[in-house]
């Protein structure tokens, strides 16, 4: 190996070392098996003793890949297939092709492959290829999120009453009983003549009348007023609650489904690279996150507020989740213990 640095230059062989301006490089051997295997008919690659090439390391699958007459067939394997670095179901072979799969590397030469075990898999201690396990972690299957729902405070509105009727006609009574003093105050003292102090105490009289109607009038309508608007706000949140539950349940039902997807995949996966029981347990567990915020008890009874806290019980109720088990692990205790 030729290092150039700057403009210093070295010539390194394997095992040697060298410093060029303080910074030391060393070229490290590192030893490579190559083995050919002679090719018949057809010869299956994969951890299976069944196969022809059977190769008992990490990222190969049970059924990897054949070779037949030429032409690669991919099994299905979980980390692929490349023939020229690029991935391949199916793939007829020329002289020399690289076939690489997990960290192996293989060239093809017609009437045998060549395999260049530079970390050799038959040297794996800790690998038991027959009865190995394999969980989500180990085929990149991820369970589906929880979803998350904030559910709105209602506008809490007390009771509507009407004005009391002393607030409504109250000023107009004040106004003819002043009217009626001052007119009687005023006579007494200036000696006025009686027919002006009648007409005094009419003018007095008929401005209380008038207001007394106002009051009247404007106590119902401000009743009217209050009610329109607390029935528009309860139609508000009710409408509300209404589409929370829709959302809710479509997003349950979404998430059930991705559960189910889950599963079959985990199986279909499961099956293909392990071909052995599996265990599957179920547990409960909440699908969604419910975020609200609490209330005083002074509107704990409250209709509406009812109405949320059944929202919130009913976005909390648990599904069906799986569980993957491994043999003896308990999966449920109903009386006795089922394993």
């Amino acid at each position: 190996m030729c290092i150039v640095w700057n403009q210093s230059k070295k010539l390194l062989r394997y095992g040697e070392s060298c410093i060029l301006e303080e910074a030391l490089f060393y070229l490290e051997e590192k030893e490579s098996t190559m083995c050919h295997f002679p090719i018949s008919k057809k010869i299956k690659v994969g951890r299976s003793d069944a196969c022809e090439i059977q190769l008992c390391t990490n990222g190969v699958s049970r059924y990897h890949f054949q070779i037949e007459e030429g032409v690669l067939q991919d099994f299905d394997s979980l980390n692929g297939t490349y023939v020229n670095s690029k991935r391949v179901k199916c793939c007829s072979l020329c002289m020399q092709d690289e076939i690489v799969f997990a960290n192996i590397r293989m060239i093809y030469l017609k009437d045998y492959v060549l395999l260049d075990m530079v970390n050799n898999p038959y040297i794996n201690a800790e690998l038991d290829c027959k009865n190995r396990a394999y969980y989500p972690s180990d085929l990149n299957v991820e369970m589906p999120k929880v979803q998350k729902f904030d559910i709105q405070m209602p506008q809490i509105m007390r009771t509507v009453q009407k004005q009391s009727l002393f607030s409504a006609i109250g000023p107009s009574c004040m106004i003819a009983s002043s009217g009626f003093i001052s007119s009687i105050l005023i006579g007494y003292l200036q000696k006025q003549r009686i027919e002006t102090l009648f007409t005094s105490m009419i003018s007095s009289l008929t401005m209380a009348f008038t207001f007394m109607v106002y009051g009247l009038y404007n106590r119902n309508y401000q009743y009217k007023l209050s009610v329109k608007e607390s029935t528009k706000s309860i139609d508000m949140y009710n409408a509300y609650i209404e589409k929370m539950y829709e959302k809710g349940a479509v997003s349950k039902g979404a998430f059930e489904k991705k559960i189910d997807e889950y599963i079959s995949k985990y199986i279909d996966t499961y099956q293909h690279e392990n071909r052995d029981v599996i265990y599957v347990g179920c547990t409960y567990d909440k699908w969604c996150e419910v975020s609200y915020r609490e209330v005083s008890y002074e509107y704990a009874l409250n209709d509406l507020m009812q109405k949320r806290e059944q929202l919130i019980s009913n976005l909390n109720q648990s599904v069906q989740v799986p569980v993957f088990l491994k043999q003896g692990v308990v999966l449920r205790q109903e009386k006795g213990l089922i394993k």
